[in-house]
């Protein structure tokens, strides 16, 4: 994942917000988020959309500036895409992040070995499993999806992906956005109070 420590840092000091005020905001930790800031930890997808709510911008900004001519397609080529990191956790690639107004998020995601946090989100989700296999956690059911299987959810549900089997999995998945009822914050459902 592009680093994005400190376009996180100057989208919340340009909206006036400290750590603290954050942290409150996405229910994240502010110990969490000053990682981020600093690029000394990778934030899950779930935190994206946690702290693109609570800075009221899109997860695509939190990637590179904002253009002022919005195209009208965007193109990814995955050879061009950063070198691979640890396949013991997790990896997030946007596949649009220049292009705002979206009512969709999509990513590539390589999934790490290592069970990560239950989390939620606001939105629906759509994971569709490109090579390998993964293991989902939905609530108290396990789902195992291979090569092309799809699953479809709503991301309020508490939910975990993990690669599991001799390869690390490649999935898409895309987010679709609504708009986050401030009466229903997101939550962590498990863990150390850090999204991992």
């Amino acid at each position: 994942m592009d680093r994005v420590g400190a376009r996180l840092r100057s989208l919340r000091a340009n909206r006036g917000l400290t750590l603290e005020r954050l942290a409150e905001a996405t229910g994240l930790t502010r110990g969490y988020l000053s990682l981020l800031e600093r690029d000394l930890k990778t934030p899950s997808l779930a935190a994206l959309v946690r702290i693109a709510d609570a800075l009221g911008s899109e997860i695509g900004h939190l990637f590179g500036e904002e253009v002022a001519h919005q195209p009208d397609y965007v193109l990814y080529r995955h050879a061009e895409r950063p070198a691979r990191s640890n396949p013991r956790q997790s990896r997030t690639v946007p596949l649009a992040p220049m292009r705002s107004g979206k009512i969709m998020e999509p990513f590539f995601i390589l999934p790490g070995f290592e069970a990560t946090d239950r989390v939620t989100h606001s939105g629906d989700e759509l994971i569709v499993v490109l090579s390998g296999e993964v293991l989902v956690r939905l609530s108290d059911e396990e789902v195992i999806l291979n090569v092309h299987d799809s699953l479809y959810f709503a991301a309020s549900v508490d939910h975990q992906l993990q690669s599991i089997g001799q390869i690390q999995a490649q999935v898409l998945v895309v987010v679709g956005r609504r708009t986050m009822a401030r009466s229903d914050p997101p939550r962590l459902l498990s863990g150390s109070g850090v999204l991992a």
